[in-house]
C-alpha cells in the first residue's frame, strides 16, 4: 500500500522485475518486484510518499495484470497506439490526437565488428569504450528470432523484447502519457568468437528526413546533422559509419516535412 503526503491511498501496479535486470553482473539486491504509481512532483521539489509491505497473496489479489506471449499486441492510452506483430517486431505508432501513424519496416539491436587497431597511430586506433569505429559498414542483426511479452494494468502497458541471453528491450506506455519509454539491457557482450561488437538499436521507419536529423548540444542548444556533410569544411569521408555518429547529452530528433 502507497499513501500520498496527506495519507490518501496512491494506486499502484505491481510488476515482477525482468529476468534481464536481475542477471545484471555484480547486482547484489534481491528484490523481485517493482511497484509504479503516478505522481505530480513540483519543479525543483519533492513529495513523501509511505509505503507499507503486503504479503504476495495480498499482491496477487489487488493485481488486475494481463499477459500475452508471442502474440501480436498493441499498446494503447489516450495519445498514442503502439502495435507490434507476434515475432516481436515493432509496426507502427500512431498518434490518435493528431490521427497520423508512423510505420517500421525494422527495429531491433543490431551489431559492427569493431575496429582492431592497435592504437600506434590514428589511423590504428581501435574501437572501445570511447571510441566508435566500426570495421564493417553493414550491421548485423544480434539474433534472427525473439520472443514478446505484452503487459496489460491500470497504470501501463508494456511489451517485454528478449532477442538473446544479453539483449533485452522493454517498450512502455503510461495512461495519458504522449510519449513511448523505451528501456534496453545489453550485456554481458560474447567475445567468445574473438570480434570486439559495437551494439546499435536501429529504427527503420517511413518518415522522409532528406538525410536531416538534429541532436543537442551539451543539452544547451539543437544543431541540424547531415549525413556526410560537415558545414564549416568540405568534408571527405573515411569513416563512413562513425562519421554519422554524434554524442548525445540529452536528445535527437528527426522530422518529416509533410507530417
Amino acid at each position: 500500500t502507497i499513501r500520498s503526503p496527506t495519507g490518501e491511498i496512491i494506486f499502484a501496479d505491481v510488476h515482477q522485475i525482468s529476468q534481464a535486470i536481475k542477471n545484471i553482473p555484480g547486482r547484489t539486491s534481491s528484490a523481485q518486484l517493482e511497484i509504479s504509481f503516478q505522481t505530480s512532483i513540483p519543479a525543483l521539489g519533492f513529495n513523501t510518499y509511505y509505503f507499507q509491505a503486503i504479503s504476495e497473496i495480498d499482491i496477487e489479489k489487488k493485481s488486475s495484470i494481463e499477459r500475452t506471449y508471442n502474440e501480436a499486441c498493441i499498446l494503447q492510452n489516450q495519445n498514442l497506439r503502439i502495435e507490434f506483430d507476434d515475432q516481436g517486431n515493432l509496426k507502427n505508432i500512431t498518434n490518435r490526437r493528431k490521427n497520423f501513424t508512423v510505420s517500421f519496416s525494422a527495429q531491433g539491436f543490431y551489431w559492427y565488428t569493431s575496429f582492431p587497431g592497435n592504437n600506434s597511430g590514428p589511423e590504428f586506433q581501435a574501437s572501445g569504450a570511447y571510441f566508435f569505429r566500426p570495421l564493417t559498414p553493414t550491421p548485423l542483426p544480434v539474433s534472427n528470432t525473439r520472443n514478446i511479452t505484452c503487459t496489460y494494468s491500470n497504470i501501463s502497458q508494456r511489451a517485454s523484447i528478449v532477442y538473446n541471453e544479453w539483449a533485452s528491450q522493454e517498450i512502455r506506455l503510461y495512461d495519458g502519457a504522449n510519449n513511448v519509454e523505451m528501456e534496453w539491457i545489453v550485456g554481458p557482450i560474447p567475445i567468445d568468437d574473438n570480434l570486439g561488437k559495437e551494439i546499435i538499436m536501429r529504427y527503420d521507419t517511413d518518415i522522409q528526413t532528406n538525410g536531416l536529423f538534429y541532436t543537442d548540444a551539451n543539452g544547451r542548444e539543437m544543431i541540424e546533422r547531415k549525413r556526410d556533410y560537415r558545414p564549416s569544411w568540405n568534408y571527405t569521408v573515411y569513416e563512413s559509419v562513425s562519421g554519422n555518429y554524434y554524442p548525445i547529452p540529452s536528445r535527437v530528433w528527426i522530422k518529416d516535412n509533410q507530417r
